[in-house]
């Protein structure tokens, strides 16, 4: 095809690719990075988390300032006396720590006492920060009444920090700045259990065990009473904080449900018992995500660009799958958050954009190859009728359909005249892979089968040849001859093909059948050299005899020569028609015994090999059943088996052999017939199978066709016939049959 301006229809679909790959994945990358899916992402983690909620670490236990307490004890604030018998009460449990979830800022003359109880028990106490701070400060940290600070295993802040959707999810558990890094209180806590744990990250996602009232939960007021047995808090991790209605801290959280907002205390259980099992969710941050969602959207461009949009959306469908699998697989084997929205946005935004490039390109190539086809004279006439008012499209799609009725026309055409050529004819393209075939052509290649988009030279391999003659070299110029192991001979025309002056567009290569000719340019050379030479020679002895009968040394000599020369123009004239019959006589196939016939042929010549006192050997299977012209192979080996009787020497051996050949013969049954013989030299062996020639000192009997015969038989069968001989070690003629 000529070279279009500006690239063919793939180049331009490689460009609006390149075009949408890079629009798509700046769109994706920058979605990803500024979180603008984060609500959606937060949706899916929360569905994800509900599927395999966190079980409450049997460790953790709440001590709640609830509505009873607070009946109880008295309105709040409590007086610290109230705090410091809680933890007298805890210290003879003997927790391992004690978290309390209570700001202690303001001084009270209690705050010895309550020193004094919490120098028994390892507790953590929360400080008070604030952003921004006083005078311009970036934040400011309120901490216990020193008494209590001094007497506290630890303080800790309880930030929050509330997601777009206004939900808690996450928690930090460092926070301030620079010189001023504050552990989170629940992080404190958890040093106190495990010191030499490793540090988790600074920001985590807090695996919800369930709504509030999942973690095992003990009135205050019930410890003061002495009604908890001491085995409730032993070895335990305590919280302390409020859960009454209307005080504290209360939390909207993806477990919240009906108005139940997650109390401060409860939100410290959480993150106690997630990193007491080490199940604590890590999220990853904005920049893998971003190469999380282009590698999807990568993945989903090569699949538009290569598959079929049935295929394409398929694939589509599975890679969004694969996206989810791996995000929400990430997160419950390794506690991972991959935000999987991005990566999903970037497929579902692949399709218009792509679409909507792709056809846009199409109609600009649909317009070019239209107009390219109009002004193209080898389409012959366009349509008359103008063309119908209406949108571009329609108006492309109404003068492609014109373009391709011309097309079809000319193609039908084409194909037709293909159909009535008698050869066999393939049609290549520039690559050499068959584009068209007629019925002729799939008969010769039948082996091949569907010949269409095949390649030229694998196809030649499935050609039946004589003596493995190479199709390739065979083909590199026109008016070749091959020559078929049934006996056909194809002669082979070769045109080429154009798309533009100069420029190839494939070959045409036609298949003649040129047996019959070739058999009787062949007959008729034969038939010449036989009138004039071969019947000549003994006609015209026979009438220098009748001339000069005296040369002849008597009536019975003379009657003995003449008898002589007349066997043998009859013996010319029935070699000749014998071998015309092979070469050109239909032939019979049926199946017979090829050991059989072997037999037969010593059987038929015992009188000659018994009168000269040959030793013959025959070494064959029981039966070898093969596909042929029986009555042809049956005299076809009376002459290789007559011609070593003949040339063999008074009491000399002949060997038969009938096996299964070998290497590149295995396909084939061989008759090995070896003799004791003269042998042959170089030159003989070189013109043995050609019509009319005799070898040897000249005066044995024979014309000369006989193994001309064999050969014939031989390839009009698919077989082969070859000689292995020397002067002075007779000769081993191999007969080949097909098995």
């Amino acid at each position: 095809m000529a070279r279009r301006p500006g690239g063919g229809p793939r180049s331009r679909l490689m460009r609006e690719w390149l075009v949408v790959a890079a629009t798509a994945s700046l769109i994706v990358a920058g979605c990803a990075l500024t979180g603008l899916f984060a609500r959606a992402d937060n949706l899916v983690y929360d569905r994800l988390m509900a599927l395999a909620p966190l079980k409450p670490d049997p460790r953790v236990v709440i001590v709640a300032i609830d509505d009873r307490s607070l009946a109880e004890i008295g309105r709040w604030p409590w007086g610290r006396d109230a705090h410091a018998r809680l933890l007298e009460v805890l210290a003879q449990a003997g927790p391992k720590a004690v978290i309390y979830d209570v700001l202690f800022l303001e001084p009270s003359d209690q705050d010895a006492a309550l020193a004094a109880a919490m120098a028994k028990v390892p507790a953590v106490l929360p400080v008070l920060t604030q952003a921004p701070g006083p005078d311009g400060a970036a934040f400011a940290v309120t901490p216990p009444t020193p008494a209590l600070a001094r007497a506290a295993a630890g303080l800790g802040q309880v930030n929050v920090r509330y997601d777009a959707d206004g939900l808690l999810r996450r928690v930090h558990l460092r926070d301030g700045g620079p010189g001023h890094w504050i552990d989170h209180l629940a992080l404190k806590g958890f040093r106190l259990i495990d010191p030499h744990a490793p540090s988790p990250p600074d920001a985590l996602l807090v695996p919800f065990a369930g709504p509030p009232g999942s973690f095992p939960t003990i009135a205050f007021a019930s410890v003061l009473r002495g009604e908890v047995p001491p085995r409730a808090f032993r070895g335990r991790i305590v919280l302390v904080g409020a859960t009454a209605a209307g005080m504290g801290d209360r939390f909207p959280t993806p477990v919240s449900g009906h108005g139940a907002d997650l109390s401060g205390v409860e939100f410290q259980a959480n993150v106690v018992s997630a990193l007491l099992q080490g199940r604590e969710i890590r999220p990853l941050p904005a920049w893998a995500a971003a190469l999380f969602a282009l590698g999807a959207l990568l993945a989903l461009l090569v699949c538009v660009l290569r598959l079929a949009p049935r295929a394409a959306m398929a694939a589509g469908g599975v890679i969004g799958l694969l996206v989810l699998g791996v995000s929400a697989g990430l997160l419950m084997t390794l506690r991972v958050w991959l935000p999987p929205v991005p990566a999903l946005a970037g497929l579902v935004l692949v399709y218009p954009l792509w679409g909507w490039r792709r056809l846009a390109a199409a109609s600009a190539f649909l317009g070019a190859e239209i107009d390219r086809l109009a002004a193209d004279p080898a389409m012959g006439p366009a349509a008359a009728d103008p063309a119908p008012a209406a949108d571009l499209v329609g108006r492309q799609a109404w003068l492609l359909e014109q373009a391709i009725d011309r097309m079809s026309a000319l193609r039908r055409f084409a194909a037709d005249a293909l159909t009535a050529l008698p050869d066999a004819t393939l049609v290549l393209d520039a690559h050499d892979r068959v584009e068209m075939a007629n019925a002729a052509a799939r008969t010769l290649f039948a082996a091949a089968g569907p010949l269409e988009g095949r390649s030229w030279p694998d196809l030649a391999d499935t050609l039946p040849l004589a003596d493995l003659e190479p199709i390739p070299q065979a083909l590199a110029s026109d008016g070749r001859e091959l020559r078929l192991s049934d006996g056909r001979t194809l002669q082979v025309g070769i045109a080429l093909r154009q798309a533009a002056p100069g420029e190839a567009a494939g070959r045409i290569l036609r298949f003649a059948d040129v047996t019959a000719l070739e058999s009787a340019h062949r007959q008729r050379e034969q038939a010449l050299q036989l009138l004039t030479h071969d019947m000549r020679s003994p006609q015209s002895s026979i009438l220098a005899l009748l001339d000069n009968p005296r040369q002849a040394g008597g009536p019975e000599a003379l009657s003995a020569r003449i008898a002589g020369y007349a066997r043998r123009t009859l013996a010319l004239a029935d070699g000749f028609v014998q071998l015309a019959r092979a070469e050109s006589s239909a032939l019979r196939p049926v199946q017979f015994d090829l050991a059989d016939l072997l037999v037969q042929a010593v059987d038929d010549l015992w009188p000659q090999w018994r009168a000269k006192g040959l030793n013959v050997e025959t070494k064959a299977p029981e039966s070898v059943i093969v596909l042929g012209d029986e009555a042809l192979t049956a005299r076809a080996i009376g002459n290789l088996l007559g011609n070593a009787v003949k040339f063999s020497p008074e009491g000399g051996r002949i060997t038969c052999v009938l096996a299964r050949g070998r290497g590149a013969r295995a396909a084939y049954w061989v008759l090995k017939i070896a003799d004791e013989g003269p042998g042959l030299s170089a030159q003989d062996k070189a013109s043995l199978f050609e019509p009319f020639k005799r070898f040897g000192d000249g005066k044995t009997e024979g014309v000369g066709l006989g193994l001309s015969f064999v050969r014939v038989v031989a390839q009009r069968q698919g077989g082969f016939v070859d000689c292995d001989s020397a002067p002075g070690r007779g000769a081993i003629f191999a007969f080949g049959v097909r098995a």
